[in-house]
């Protein structure tokens, strides 16, 4: 789920860097996510509802006088947490696979 979250920070920063408006930015950032944990096999469902919590999030913080990254760190873990949350008893054990296959 780590690298969920790598991909969007660095989909954000490099729209940041690229002087994208931070809620565009935000967008770039959640497609980018969203488009991983698609190629993943994730559910389009869990990906929907971590997209939606982690908009309605970073929207809030942004509200909040939160400055953009902190808002995309915020949004980025709640986005995770809901979608583990959507997944349910279903997620899979990613460091036992991962201690499996290595």
């Amino acid at each position: 789920m780590d690298n969920f979250m790598n991909v969007g920070m660095d989909a954000f920063n490099d729209a940041i860097a690229n002087g994208m408006d931070p809620g565009a930015a935000a967008q770039a950032a959640g497609n980018a996510a969203s488009a991983a944990a698609s190629e993943a096999g994730f559910p389009p469902e869990m990906i929907e509802t971590a997209m939606n919590a982690g908009m309605e999030s970073f929207q809030a913080n942004m509200e909040a006088g939160m400055p953009p990254g902190d808002c995309m760190e915020g949004a980025m873990n709640a986005g995770m947490d809901a979608g583990s949350e959507a997944f349910g008893d279903a997620m899979p054990d990613f460091d036992a696979i991962g201690l499996d296959a290595f």
